[in-house]
């Protein structure tokens, strides 16, 4: 994989998908899909394919995760699920940065979908700039949340 790509190869994009199911798994009493699904890939290859250096960063990581994979029996996808697990906590450790990366965006983008906040009982609709309404606190409350400090008086010097 190259870095300013829209398109990661079919191994590349089959290996995130997998380990984005690992990420976030599907919970399927609730109905909820897992990160794996093409949403939350598409999101991030665009992030790669927009910025030169997590591009690169993903290529890596996802190169490292692939060698990972191959030490310990194969293909990632070929592992059962504690093997992945393991292989996901290796590539944690030898690759932070990718990781953090990794973990970030795909948070923003599984969590930021109305789809899926709607699945967790979310208001599907952004938190900003026209999201959740926040009622005004009372005067009652705030001078309640206020008295211990006005109480204190001034602890300042004054100029």
């Amino acid at each position: 994989m190259t870095n300013n790509r829209e398109h990661w190869s079919e191994d590349e994009r089959v290996l995130l998908v997998a380990i984005l199911d690992q990420l976030i798994p599907a919970n399927e009493e609730k109905k909820i899909p897992s990160a794996g699904d093409p949403g939350t890939a598409l999101y991030l290859a665009g992030i790669a394919a927009g910025d030169d250096q997590i591009g690169t960063l993903f290529a890596r990581g996802l190169k490292r995760a692939a060698e990972l994979s191959n030490t310990t029996g194969g293909a990632f996808v070929s592992l059962n699920n504690s093997e992945q697990i393991a292989v996901i906590r290796q590539l944690e450790e030898a690759e932070p940065a990718f990781f953090e990366a990794l973990l970030r965006h795909t948070y923003m983008a599984y969590y930021s979908r109305p789809d899926i906040r709607a699945l967790l009982g979310l208001l599907a609709k952004p938190t900003q700039p026209d999201g959740y309404d926040v009622p005004s606190e009372t005067p009652e409350f705030m001078a309640e949340l206020t008295a211990p400090v006005r109480r204190r008086g001034q602890v300042y010097r004054a100029c």
